[in-house]
């Protein structure tokens, strides 16, 4: 798979569960260079450690220690692929892997070919068998080529970490030797190897060697193996010893499960996911387990016989567990996950899948919105959330045009705008603003409003009129502190709705100062004769 395509392998399925620090997506991608397979078993480990440590976040070293354990206990494939290649093959590989210490390496051929002997190995690569297994290990993508062809690496940065770690040049020449001493000559020219009896090998034997007539017998041996070793890819000190160890009987399982793309895995180790194809394995009876999210695991010993095809069928049951969720008030409705269940409290909640990460909200008229913490619903249980639900209280600022109207709502006197007002409940509130000269304003908002404010333009009383009088003589008109009109005896004026202050002045005669009340659209009449020491009427 591409970079981005086996980046959304590893994000995708476990989204809004689990999250990546930034640079472990890209880390499973170099161990894997995207290969479906070992990204899976990688991603599964990675995820049954946050299981197992109850943790919701991926770290490096998270990575490094699935690894780690991979490297210790091998998946059946690596090692059916490991067996299956020839020794040249073998110790092209565990030389790579120790020339190559950091991921991606190219080594060139040259430099590979010299590896033994600059190590003292006891043994050389034969030039034309090198590039010839070289080609073969990259067409079978164990490994990749620079543009130029002449230096290779790891395809996989997990296989060059085993190989390193498990399969170093002494445990290959161990592998190739016999670690039973014996010597294996079968169709050496195939395979392109001859193997050595290095330095370390001669002594060890020569523990084993009490009698003259022993070390006579294995050196004549020893120089029968010699004049045959001319022939072969890899050229020793000493003489070839036997080919690699034979690949074991094998046979295939194919899983047919229901429903697809369990985790499947023989004898407590990760095989591949059942989605039809064949998954190979060793002869004899192996404990195979499916296991699959949300549906419980199936377990049964199945018998694998040579070069045959065993066909399993596995029906996975569907693991679901229930909820129940009771609220005071009732009648609150429920969400899971942010999804509305069209129940309301109390109510249980049936046929739920068994998984993490479950969420339910609780929302009800006048009361706050509430949500749980995430919780788990187990295989054939119930879990239960009871709440109490608080009433809801908000604020709202109530301002007005003009301002300073007195304010009152829902029955309370609140002050003069603009005001802010505490302690709501949710739900639709009557408001009154009262300002004189203005017409009351009687209107209903709903709490919570938006940006917690509202405003408000009240409107003004229409006009009337007062006619003014003066009896016997004229005057100065006075309104609110303002003159209107000069040696008047009859004037007419327009006022705005409400109470005025009337002043009428006359220097022969004490100023006459009276309050009248206009009423909107009604005409009033105020009338007065000065008179000698006194005020007049």
């Amino acid at each position: 798979m591409s970079r981005n395509d086996t980046l959304r392998l590893v994000r995708e399925p476990v989204a809004g569960d689990i999250t990546y620090a930034d640079e472990t997506p890209d880390l499973i991608y170099e161990l894997t260079n995207g290969q479906p397979f070992y990204t899976q078993v990688i991603c599964q480990s990675l995820v049954d450690l946050l299981n197992e440590e109850n943790r919701r976040k991926i770290f490096a070293t998270d990575v490094n220690l699935v690894v780690a354990e991979i490297i210790e206990n091998p998946l059946p494939h690596m090692i059916f692929a490991w067996s299956s290649l020839d020794a040249m093959e073998r110790m092209i590989l565990s030389c790579l892997a120790t020339v190559a210490a950091e991921p991606g390496t190219f080594v060139n051929v040259t430099d590979l070919q010299d590896f033994p002997r600059r190590e003292n190995l006891g043994f050389a690569f034969e030039g034309n068998r090198l590039r010839e297994a070289t080609e073969r290990l990259f067409g079978q993508d164990l490994l990749i080529k620079n543009s130029s062809g002449d230096a290779y690496a790891f395809k996989m940065d997990l296989w060059r970490q085993w190989v390193g770690r498990m399969h170093s040049t002494w445990q290959v020449l161990d592998e190739i030797n016999g670690q039973d001493g014996s010597n294996q000559q079968d169709d050496l020219n195939q395979k392109g190897i001859l193997t050595a009896a290095t330095k370390r090998n001669r002594r060890t034997w020569a523990k084993w060697m009490p009698g003259v007539g022993v070390a006579l017998g294995l050196g004549l041996i020893f120089l029968w193996w010699a004049n045959r070793g001319g022939q072969e890819g890899v050229v020793v000190d000493g003489g070839p010893a036997a080919p690699a160890l034979a690949v074991p009987d094998s046979g295939w399982v194919q899983v047919l499960a229901t429903p697809a793309g369990a985790l499947v895995k023989a004898n407590g180790q990760i095989l591949g996911l059942a989605e039809g194809g064949q998954l190979r394995l060793p002869v004899g009876p192996v404990r195979l387990e499916l296991s699959l999210d949300q549906h419980a695991s199936w377990r049964q010993m199945v018998p694998i016989g040579v070069d045959s095809v065993t066909v399993v069928q596995a029906d996975l049951a569907r693991e679901t567990g229930a909820l129940r969720v009771v609220s005071q008030p009732s009648g609150a409705e429920i969400f899971v996950d942010g999804e509305p269940t069209g129940r309301r409290t109390p109510a249980l909640l049936t046929d739920l899948p068994v998984r993490q990460g479950y969420r339910v909200d609780l929302r009800a008229d006048g009361m706050i919105n509430w949500s749980s913490p995430t919780f788990a619903i187990t295989a054939d249980d119930t879990q239960i959330i009871e709440q109490r639900l608080s009433a809801a209280n908000y604020s709202l600022t109530i301002a007005t045009t003009p301002p300073e109207a007195e304010v009152v709502i829902a029955g309370r006197n609140v002050g003069l705008s603009p005001v802010q007002v505490a302690n709501l409940s949710r739900g639709r509130q009557p408001i009154e603003a009262r300002l004189t000269g203005f017409e009351t304003l009687r209107t209903s908002v709903d709490v919570p409003a938006r940006d917690n404010m509202v405003s408000l333009r009240l409107q003004p009383l229409a006009p009337g009129t007062l006619i003014i009088k003066v009896i016997n003589t004229y005057a100065e008109i006075w309104v609110d502190g303002k003159r209107v009109a000069q040696q008047a005896t009859n004037h007419q004026v327009e006022l705005s709705a409400g109470k005025h202050l009337i002043e009428l002045r006359n220097p022969a005669f004490t100023t006459h100062r009276t309050e009248v009340e206009i009423s909107p659209g009604q005409t009033s009449i105020c009338e007065h004769t000065f008179r000698k020491g006194g005020a007049g009427k």
